[in-house]
């Protein structure tokens, strides 16, 4: 796992601005990573970010996994350019947001229903004066006599 420092310095080469950073440039980074992190669980992405509050030090562990490494590094980058007031390169920016996109949990909510499914078993979908295409018509009329006697009468 990378310390906070070193994706702060990642973010930085990948901006171009390369070198011995300044401490304070480091702290900078560090904070909005911070931010950048509490974000991405508000939106749902946990990736086992360890949240030191004001006392972050570049030299802490970030607890972030390989895998969303660099996501984090690249969405940092941009965050800091917006922050410098530099520009940023678009391929740059696309990466990013494929990296964010692709660690954004599925939601089994947001499935397609099946259209032929009838409306109470899970189906939304209704197709005006017709029935699901699985049922079958007959022309029989149910009339009840009692309530233990049920009796069918066929309907022409």
């Amino acid at each position: 796992m990378a310390t906070k420092g070193e994706i702060v310095e990642e973010a930085y080469d990948t901006l171009g601005v390369g070198g011995n950073y300044e401490s304070n440039m480091i702290m900078r980074g560090v904070k909005n990573l911070q931010r950048l992190m509490l974000a991405w669980e508000d939106d749902g992405i946990l990736l086992g970010y360890v949240s030191t509050g004001e006392d972050a030090s570049p030299s802490d562990e970030s607890g972030i996994p390989d895998y969303a490494l660099q996501a984090v590094v690249l969405n940092l980058a941009v965050q800091l350019a917006a922050v410098l007031r530099m520009p940023v390169d678009q391929s740059v920016k696309s990466m990013a947001g494929r990296a964010y996109k692709n660690l954004i949990p599925i939601d089994g909510a947001s499935l397609a229903s099946n259209p032929f499914m009838p409306t109470g078993q899970g189906g939304t979908r209704c197709f005006y004066g017709e029935a699901p295409k699985y049922q079958a018509q007959d022309d029989s009329d149910i009339t009840t006599e009692s309530d233990i006697n049920i009796t069918m009468e066929s309907g022409s």
